[in-house]
């Protein structure tokens, strides 16, 4: 979100938007704002709305059967 629409949001100006934000990203050590997100969702601080959470989440990739033996990876899977 930018400065401007959260000023808005907030009744504030996009100046002191500016400078807040400055300041998290100063005191939490974070190179950006998705990295201070981040830094909230993985402690707890924000807690993203369910249709949100694909944002939030790294999607698992999983490998197609061309690209694994599948024999392999069973005989490694049963004892």
């Amino acid at each position: 979100m930018h400065d401007q629409a959260i000023a808005q949001a907030l009744f504030l100006s996009p100046r002191t938007v500016h400078t807040h934000v400055e300041h998290l990203l100063r005191k939490t050590g974070c190179a950006s704002r998705a990295e201070a997100t981040a830094l909230a969702v993985r402690d707890g601080v924000l807690r993203p709305a369910p249709e949100d959470l694909e944002h939030f989440t790294e999607a698992a990739v999983l490998p197609t059967a061309n690209a694994v033996d599948k024999d392999h990876v069973v005989g490694r899977l049963t004892p």
